[in-house]
C-alpha cells in the first residue's frame, strides 16, 4: 500500500508540473524569465522525490516579493512552494507551530490569533512566505528580538542530493546557520518549527524632531523602555531634516481599534497610485509628510 501511496503522489507531482518552457515573473512585473518547468509540491517528501529527479539547476519561489529575478533562473526548474502550505502542528500551550514553508504570515496569523497568541519576529507585512522570510533572515520592527532566526526551533531542508535534513541550533548546526539567510542556496526548506509570543494590547506613541536629536531621543527614551514591543523611525526626504519616532508600547488601556486583524481586501485604484505619486516629485513627498502629519494628529497619538 505505501508503495501505491508513493507511485500515487510521484504522479501527482509530475502531471503538476508544466511540461514546456514558461515565463514567470515576480510581483513587479518588470523581471520576465524563461524556465524550462514550474512545479507546485504539497509535501517534503515530493520536494526530495523532485530534487532526485532533476538533474540541471532548480530556483525556489515563495510569494514572489524578491525583486529582480531572484526567484527564476533561466532553462530551470522552478519550485513554486504555494502549495507547501499546510500546518504539520499546532501546540498553543507550549507556543510552538510547525508549519511547511510555503505558507504566508497572514496564514499563521489567522490560525494563532483566536489563541491570544502572535507572531513572535516577522516582517511588517504579512504577504509574504514563511520559507522566502527564513531564506533572508528577516527582522521587522520588534524591539529587541533581532532577525527571525531567533525565533525558529528547527526545520526541515531537502539539500541538492534529495535527502532530507532536520536542523537546529543543536542539531546540523552547520546547515541551520548556513540556510537561514542562505537565499536557498544550501537546499529547499519545506517546515519550520516556530516560537511563538503572546498578543497583548499596544499603543501608538510618535514624536517628530529634527534628525540630528534622533540618537540623543532614542538613547534616552526608547532604548531602555521596557513596554516597547516595535519601534521604527520615518525619515521624510526630500530634505531628510525631519524624522519622526513610532513606537508601539504594550498597555493596559481599553483598544482603540477593534479589528484583531486587518480585512483582506483587494487595493484601491487610489492605493495603487499612491506610491507613484510619492516617488514621483519633489511635490509627492511633501504629500506624504502631509499625509502623516494629518493622519498622526487624527488618531490622537501622544
Amino acid at each position: 500500500m505505501k508503495k501505491i501511496n508513493l507511485l500515487f503522489c510521484c504522479l501527482c507531482l509530475l502531471l503538476s508540473i508544466e511540461t514546456h518552457a514558461v515565463i514567470v515573473n515576480d510581483v513587479t512585473g518588470m523581471t520576465p524569465v524563461q524556465v524550462a518547468a514550474v512545479v507546485q509540491p504539497e509535501s517534503t517528501q515530493q520536494v526530495a522525490e523532485l530534487i532526485k529527479k532533476t538533474s540541471g539547476p532548480i530556483s525556489i519561489a515563495g510569494g514572489k516579493y524578491s525583486m529582480g529575478g531572484q526567484t527564476a533562473i533561466q532553462g530551470a526548474l522552478q519550485i513554486d512552494t504555494q502549495k507547501l502550505n499546510h500546518v504539520i502542528a499546532f501546540n498553543p500551550e507550549q507556543k510552538l507551530l510547525t508549519i511547511e514553508a510555503g505558507a504566508s504570515w497572514r496564514q499563521v496569523q489567522e490560525l494563532i490569533d483566536p489563541y491570544g497568541l502572535s507572531v513572535k519576529i516577522m516582517q511588517s507585512y504579512a504577504d509574504f512566505s514563511i520559507g522566502g522570510s527564513l531564506s533572508v533572515n528577516v527582522h521587522g520592527r520588534y524591539f529587541g528580538e533581532g532577525p527571525i532566526i531567533l525565533s525558529v526551533e528547527e526545520f526541515k531542508i531537502v539539500l541538492a542530493d534529495g535527502s532530507v535534513v532536520v536542523a537546529s541550533p543543536k542539531e546540523n548546526q552547520d546547515i541551520f546557520y548556513g540556510a537561514i539567510g542562505g537565499y536557498g542556496g544550501l537546499g529547499v526548506i519545506t517546515e519550520v518549527t516556530l516560537r511563538l509570543a503572546d498578543n497583548v494590547k499596544v499603543k501608538r506613541v510618535n514624536k517628530v524632531m529634527p534628525i540630528s536629536e534622533y540618537y540623543r531621543y532614542f538613547s534616552q527614551h526608547i532604548r531602555s523602555d521596557k513596554a516597547a514591543i516595535f519601534h521604527n523611525a520615518i525619515i521624510y526626504p526630500p530634505d531628510f531634516k525631519k524624522v519622526r519616532s513610532v513606537t508601539f508600547q504594550q498597555t493596559q488601556e481599553p483598544v482603540t481599534i477593534a479589528s484583531r486583524l486587518r480585512p483582506l481586501v483587494k487595493p484601491t485604484l487610489w492605493q495603487k497610485q499612491k506610491p507613484k505619486i510619492i516617488a514621483s516629485s519633489a511635490f509627492g513627498k511633501q504629500l506624504r509628510k502631509l499625509h502623516d502629519y494629518v493622519d498622526y494628529a487624527r488618531r490622537g497619538d501622544q
